[in-house]
């Protein structure tokens, strides 16, 4: 079911959607499989957790989209609005857990980089990431290996798109104090037709 016939009319600001269309639209929100696996492969790269931990988070946000809805915010994207607030929640994890280095697996990061043989040397870019970036320039990249664009990082972490490429291109400085070579990790991450 698409979500313009969940929403039906516009809903004005600041009245409460009514509890049969929040159901219609959670249920079907969690049962688009292509959704739901990309919020998980997004929690399990940034928590470096198992499957029930990631579930655990998209279950958070979920339950915070419910209680918008019912308290009258309008969400005008409901897709973007759960993917940034679930990207919220597993940031906000890991800086609880502090688990060490991100694990991100090869195939998630086939959409990055250009050819597998550029992943060499990942784990250790990762452990230098994970170690000896600030906070701003770790959770930058950290996002922005796993795919996300400049202008979703912004609204993820809350912070302007140019503080999102400084960030990056400071990590990226840092990187090369270490010998990691920036053709490592690349600028800009490929898009789905496979050009940067």
């Amino acid at each position: 079911m698409r979500l313009a016939t969940i929403f039906g009319a516009s809903m004005p600001e600041g009245l409460p959607m009514p509890e049969e269309q929040i159901r219609t639209l959670v249920t079907t929100m969690s049962g688009d499989r292509q959704l739901m696996g990309q919020l998980r492969h997004t929690v399990r790269s940034i928590q470096n957790c198992d499957l029930s931990d990631a579930d655990d988070r998209i279950q958070e946000a979920f339950a915070l989209l419910i209680v918008d809805l019912r308290g009258g915010t309008h969400i005008r994207n409901p897709h973007a609005w759960i993917t940034t607030v679930t990207t919220r929640k597993a940031l906000e994890q890991r800086r609880k857990d502090r688990r060490g280095p991100a694990f991100i697996p090869l195939s998630g990061l086939l959409h990055v980089w250009s050819e597998p043989e550029e992943i060499y040397g990942l784990q250790e870019i990762l452990a230098v990431i994970e170690q000896h970036l600030p906070k701003a320039q770790r959770e930058c990249l950290l996002l922005h290996v796993i795919g996300y664009e400049t202008e979703q990082i912004a609204e993820v972490l809350l912070i302007q798109p140019a503080s999102v490429t400084r960030n990056i291109e400071r990590g990226r400085r840092r990187l090369r104090e270490f010998r990691l070579h920036p053709e490592q990790f690349p600028i800009t991450p490929r898009t789905q037709g496979g050009q940067a």
